[in-house]
């Protein structure tokens, strides 16, 4: 908590106190609506049946990209 205090106070004006104290809210990254869009370029797993499929998970679409499709 002490390093989220510091930066908080780091602005000349810093921030209020109750957002300060506020619980983490987290956030998502809207990685599946990438993976099926054509023009992002990363729909290679479209070709793997396996992958194609309803019910398969974004995350394996994911790993399929970053292993075959040279992004990393």
């Amino acid at each position: 908590m002490r390093a989220k205090t510091l930066i908080a106070a780091a602005p000349r004006r810093p921030l209020p106190r109750e957002l300060v104290e506020r619980k983490k809210t987290g956030f998502s990254v809207p990685i599946a609506p990438l993976l099926d869009n054509p023009r992002a370029g990363l729909d290679g797993w479209k070709r793997v049946p396996e992958l194609a499929r309803a019910r398969c998970h974004w995350s394996r679409r994911l790993a399929y990209v970053l292993e075959h499709e040279g992004v990393v």
